[in-house]
């Protein structure tokens, strides 16, 4: 199922992507010359949760927090297929809306808690396209996006986000 943003968020999402390509035309640079950056994949946020902190003092966290204001977009931080989308990930509430990117090293990339997401499965994505926007679910306190990433092969196939984009790291 497509999902399609309000005009609201699409005239957000045009002028900040607007604003990047004049930035970038000034600079002299492409999109696609940049390494990705935590600026670059989310605007104006910061890694609130990394991977591996106790919760509840009881888990460990899965994967890595990044907060920024709800309506935020996200751009994917590598060239990617669109694997799945879901208003209820693994129906489960506390995931919400989700995003699946396969990279093309074969990286999945789960993104979840997003307000809304304008692509559907078998997308194409480049780095830098925007993809979807960050949202609050139910559970949560404040606007965040979750990122898991899991390899294709090897035991233990969950990945520290940060180690696929040191980016992720709190620093």
């Amino acid at each position: 199922m497509r999902r399609y943003f309000e005009f609201r968020t699409v005239s957000c999402l045009l002028a900040a992507g607007a604003i990047a390509g004049v930035a970038l035309g000034l600079a002299g640079q492409s999109a696609c010359a940049a390494e990705p950056s935590l600026e670059s994949f989310i605007p104006g946020s910061h890694v609130a949760d990394v991977y591996g902190s106790k919760r509840d003092g009881k888990r460990d966290h899965t994967g890595v927090d990044v907060a920024a204001p709800q309506g935020t977009p996200i751009a994917a931080p590598a060239d990617a297929t669109v694997v799945e989308v879901s208003d209820l990930f693994h129906g489960e509430p506390r995931y919400g809306k989700a995003v699946v990117l396969k990279l093309d090293d074969g990286t999945l990339l789960w993104v979840t808690h997003l307000d809304g997401y304008s692509v559907r499965a078998g997308d194409r994505l480049s780095a830098g396209d925007v993809f979807a926007t960050v949202g609050m679910t139910q559970f949560m306190k404040v606007p965040h996006v979750h990122i898991e990433a899991y390899r294709e092969t090897g035991v233990d196939r969950r990945v520290d986000p940060a180690a696929v984009w040191p980016f992720l790291a709190r620093g």
